[in-house]
């Protein structure tokens, strides 16, 4: 297993997660956000681009980055932190197929996420009416993509990020002995 690539809602873990996964595995860490960053026009933020262009086009971005970072990066250990849809990319989700990588689906608390987007502002996504009602939307539904799509699916409810580490790990290796059931479809 050469790359880990965490998948969660969007401030589930993934970046802080990842960064203390690949130092305690002696790996490197990036995230597909800044991945995607240096593919954008000078002076652009995914958000910016986003808003922009779109989601269609944002999709293209993504798989073109995630596409670069497979071809560089199968050959040590690395884990990789996606962005919170990526699973909702099929060209994405078709390069995440490969049997170097274990997908590992991050849940966390509904409200504990919320609370942790609103208080850096509002995503494009999440600009309606209802903010709430949205977000509830789209975790029941990415809850579900992660648990349908990930090799493991790790609980980090209510863990401290070094406790979430050793969850994290112990699935890994669990998942890499065979000694848990491959669960992607």
């Amino acid at each position: 297993m050469q790359i880990i690539a965490l998948a969660g809602v969007k401030h589930s873990g993934k970046s802080t997660l990842g960064r203390l996964l690949a130092e305690h595995n002696r790996g490197r860490f990036l995230d597909l956000d800044d991945l995607i960053t240096q593919k954008l026009p000078e002076g652009e933020t995914v958000r910016s681009w986003y808003r922009k262009k779109g989601r269609d086009a944002f999709m293209e971005k993504e798989v073109e980055a995630l596409r670069s970072y497979l071809d560089k990066n199968r050959q040590s250990y690395n884990c990789l932190a996606l962005g919170g849809a990526t699973l909702e990319n099929p060209e994405a989700m078709k390069l995440l197929k490969g049997p170097d990588i274990c997908l590992c689906g991050l849940m966390n608390d509904e409200k504990t996420l919320f609370n942790r987007i609103v208080k850096r502002g509002l995503p494009p996504f999440l600009e309606t009416e209802n903010p709430e009602k949205t977000f509830h939307e789209l975790y029941e539904k990415r809850s579900a993509t992660i648990e349908r799509y990930s090799d493991i699916v790790v609980p980090i409810y209510q863990l401290s990020p070094l406790e979430a580490v050793e969850e994290l790990n112990r699935a890994i290796h669990s998942f890499m002995k065979g000694t848990s059931k491959n669960r992607r479809n």
